[in-house]
């Protein structure tokens, strides 16, 4: 029954996967940004997490800032683990701000 909604009824073709959709969202990055620099802000959930994933793909370390506020309703620890995942994705351009 799915099956046939989804590639019925709604057209679809069936053959998406994970790695093409993450190559769309990097393309779409290099696209967007060229040669400029990106700011972006790390919450420490999966959406900004993931964002910044792809912009590491998809950019040069030296165009991308990424900033981390403790606004003081982190878990406790949050803060460093935002800290690390940012380093791990991004690289040494970023700041925290607490």
């Amino acid at each position: 029954m799915m099956s046939n909604f989804l590639l019925g009824v709604c057209g679809l073709s069936g053959s998406f996967t994970m790695d093409d959709r993450q190559k769309r969202c990097v393309d779409y990055i290099k696209e967007a940004v060229g040669t400029k620099k990106v700011l972006m802000l790390l919450s420490g959930g999966v959406d900004s997490t993931v964002c910044a994933a792809l912009m590491s793909k998809a950019l040069r370390p030296d165009q991308i800032v990424a900033i981390h506020i403790d606004n003081g309703f982190m878990r406790k620890g949050e803060s460093d683990q935002v800290r690390i995942h940012r380093y791990l994705f991004v690289g040494t351009n970023c700041f925290s701000y607490l």
